[in-house]
């Protein structure tokens, strides 16, 4: 009895530190604040690329504007005139970190979403953009 009770409580203690881990590890922005192609619209496991092509400097104040109000969200790199922003987003309960980087091309105005940790984010990072271009106002391709 003894041994299980050492056995729970370290298993208890391994998921404490874990959580922990999650909620307090460093960001490293260079790691984040980066692009990808999307010329396309494009969902998968662990979140969710957006395209508008008719975007510019206007389509990202406004969506600027919407994700600088947004709960549980900081900025973390880059400026509207540099054309690039990252931002990270925590879960309510655990804190768990979701990145987005907004970014400017010729072809338009570009949104990536995705975890940090694991591998699916049960279209969370999709309901947020999709939120998010609802209240900038800008059409949201499904």
């Amino acid at each position: 009895m003894v041994f299980l009770k050492l056995v729970l409580g370290a298993c208890a203690v391994i998921v404490v530190l874990g959580l922990l881990w999650i909620r307090f590890a460093p960001i490293y922005k260079d790691s984040w604040h980066v692009t990808t192609r999307a010329e396309r619209d494009k969902a998968f496991l662990g979140g969710v690329i957006r395209f508008l092509p008719a975007g510019g400097k206007a389509e990202l104040e406004q969506l600027v504007s919407v994700v600088e109000q947004a709960p549980r969200t900081k900025h973390i790199a880059g400026d509207v005139e540099e054309g690039m922003l990252t931002y990270v987003t925590r879960t309510k309960v655990f804190g768990f970190p979701d990145f987005t980087t907004l970014w400017l091309s010729d072809a338009g105005l570009h949104i990536y979403a995705r975890v940090r940790f694991g591998r699916v984010d049960f279209g969370v990072n999709k309901a947020r953009i999709v939120d998010w271009l609802s209240k900038a106002g800008l059409e949201d391709t499904p």
